[in-house]
Order: structure tokens, then C-alpha cells, then sequence
């Protein structure tokens, strides 16, 4: 076959290569030109078990082909060795679909049971707390005039730890979908997203001072869900803790491998820079800043849905920053300190 016609060879019913040399090798395999990358990408990731061959040059033409989701490489001198390669690949993609199908049946359990967990926490769970409550108010309304100051004061509190449970219980169910939405690609405008966050944020405590700045491009391409449920958990998040300060200072700039969201507001130790993303961590107390815990932990899933990280930065009165990346193969951005006085 002329080298200025890069092609895909199919083997025959009887298992013969005939635009390779003529040579006889196993039916169970795809032998494409090295220079196909295009083809080799889409032969590797179609499931079937025939490996996949690829003929090269040279050394790069070798690597080129392996990162594209060649099986196995071979010199075209070397073609007398097509057989005993093509075994070779063969055992490894038998191995490595053994390990797919042990991994995929493992996923079908965990998502099994994050369904019924996340359906019993969102009906059989929170339906109680709701009578709980339903109970204490009927007693407020029909016994409170009777009632002592300290017992009205404890059926207050029942009252009020129902109704913190039951926000936790819903936040816990908002973390499980996130888990378990189905990933759908597409070309994002993160910063729009991160706007219609702010002025969500805005319309709800319009007597709040928050200066916000972004850079102007921030397309990326992701889950336009998880991107929102990490954005708006983020802007949340900043907003909440920058609540003493006026006017607060919010940041949204791309960095070196990613991007860092940048505030001014009460910050946090520095021991607490990893388990912060954990769910129900809080370093302040309800009384400080309210909320549930789970902000951050959601923003951590949103980002290793996409494959990235996440970390954080933080002193204490002196702000926070998240750096993220969607990127599997990039550094994370740096989160230190702000260069001027503000985010």
C-alpha cells in the first residue's frame, strides 16, 4: 500500500491480511496505519474486543499511536512479530475488561444504594420530623397560653432542631443527586453562570455591599449542572462569610490550570484547608454564619465529576480563596495570599 495513503486494514473471513504483506495472523484483531490517530481513537473506545494494532515508523509515530488508545505498536520491518503482538494485546484487553466489569458492577451498587438512601432520607426520613414539628406547633397554638415559660421555651427548641435537621436532610439529598446526575458535556459560559449566581445572591440580601469581579472569558466545556451547582455554591459560600465586612470583595479569575474564587470575609485556620470540603465540617459555629455544611462538599463533587481538583486558602479575618481545575492533566491554580489589598 503506497505511504502517502494511510489506512485501516480489516481482516478477512479466513483471518488473512492481505494488504499486509500477505502474512497470516490471528482474526482477532484491527491492524490501522500509526499515522490514523483519528481512527485508532475511535477503534479503541468502541468497546469491541479485537485489539487494536498500530503500524509505525519511528519512535514518536509509537507514542503518538499508544496515547491515541493503540493496544499495541509495531514496526513495519518487524511484521513477522504481528502475531505473537497481537496475542499480547489480546490477553492485556482481556484483563482490562475483566477489571472494567468488576468495576461497573461495583458502581451499579453504590449507586443502588445511593438511590434508596437518598429516597429514604428525602421521604422516610424527613416525613417524621415534619410531624415532630406539625405536633409542636399544634401545642404552641392550642396549650402555649398555659403553658410555663421553660416548657415553651424547650418546645421552641424542638421545634428549632427539627427544622435543622431537616435542612441538613435536604441538603444531604441535593449532595447525592449531584453525585448520581448523569454527566453531559458542553461548551459552558462559566462566568454567565457565575453572574446569574451574584444577582441571585443580590435580590435575596439587597441591603449587602458585595463588590464582584470576574475576568470577562471564562468558557469552559463541562456539565452545565454540576458547573451551576458549583459556581452557586461557591458565590454562596463567599457571600455568607464576607457578611461582616462592607463593602466585601469578590473575585473569579482564571489562573495558571484553572481557576481561583477569591473573597475578603471571615476566612478560616489553615489546618482546616482539606477538611473543609468534607460534609457537615464547619469551622464557624451556627451562631457565627449559618448554614448546613454541605456547600463546599457539593463544589468539591461538581469539580471531580469533571475529573479535577479542588483545594483551599485561609486566614482567619483576612478571607479565603478556591482554586479549582477541570482539567485531569493540570496543576492545581495557587491559592495564596492576594497581591493587593484586595481579592
Amino acid at each position: 500500500m503506497p505511504a502517502s495513503s494511510p489506512a485501516l486494514w480489516l481482516y478477512d473471513p479466513e483471518g488473512r491480511w492481505p494488504d499486509v504483506a500477505g502474512r497470516a495472523v490471528p482474526a482477532d484483531a484491527r491492524v490501522v496505519d500509526g499515522r490514523c490517530l483519528d481512527r485508532i481513537a475511535t477503534l479503541a473506545e468502541d468497546g469491541a474486543p479485537a485489539p487494536v494494532v498500530a503500524l509505525v515508523d519511528d519512535d514518536a509515530a509509537a507514542l503518538a499511536a499508544l496515547t491515541a488508545g493503540a493496544d499495541e505498536v509495531l514496526s513495519r520491518s518487524e511484521l513477522e512479530h504481528l502475531p505473537a503482538r497481537v496475542a499480547r494485546a489480546a490477553a492485556r484487553r482481556r484483563v482490562a475488561a475483566r477489571r472494567i466489569a468488576r468495576r461497573a458492577a461495583e458502581v451499579r451498587v453504590i449507586d443502588g444504594t445511593l438511590e434508596s438512601f437518598g429516597r429514604a432520607v428525602s421521604h422516610d426520613l424527613r416525613a417524621p420530623l415534619r410531624a415532630i414539628d406539625g405536633f409542636g406547633q399544634a401545642l404552641v397554638e392550642d396549650v402555649g397560653d398555659v403553658l410555663d415559660p421553660e416548657a415553651r421555651l424547650y418546645l421552641a427548641r424542638i421545634r428549632a432542631a427539627t427544622h435543622r435537621l431537616d435542612a441538613r436532610m435536604a441538603a444531604l439529598v441535593r449532595l447525592t443527586q449531584m453525585v448520581r446526575r448523569p454527566f453531559e458535556a458542553e461548551p459552558v459560559d462559566l462566568g454567565a453562570l457565575a453572574d446569574e449566581a451574584d444577582e441571585a445572591l443580590r435580590e435575596a440580601a439587597p441591603e449587602r455591599d458585595v463588590r464582584w469581579r470576574r475576568d470577562p472569558e471564562l468558557r469552559v466545556v463541562g456539565d452545565r449542572r454540576l458547573l451551576r451547582g458549583l459556581v452557586d455554591e461557591l458565590l454562596a459560600n463567599a457571600w455568607r462569610f464576607s457578611a461582616p465586612r462592607s463593602p466585601a470583595h469578590v473575585t473569579l479569575r482564571r489562573a495558571a490550570g484553572g481557576f481561583v474564587l477569591r473573597d475578603d470575609g471571615a476566612g478560616f485556620g489553615p489546618t482546616y484547608a482539606d477538611s473543609i470540603f468534607n460534609a457537615f465540617v464547619r469551622y464557624h459555629t451556627d451562631a457565627e454564619f449559618s448554614g448546613q455544611g454541605v456547600g463546599l462538599a457539593v463544589a468539591r463533587c461538581a469539580v471531580e465529576r469533571h475529573g479535577g481538583r479542588i483545594h483551599a486558602w485561609g486566614v482567619e479575618g483576612q478571607g479565603a480563596a478556591f482554586g479549582f481545575t477541570l482539567d485531569p492533566e493540570a496543576a492545581l491554580p495557587d491559592v495564596g495570599p492576594p497581591a493587593g489589598d484586595r481579592p
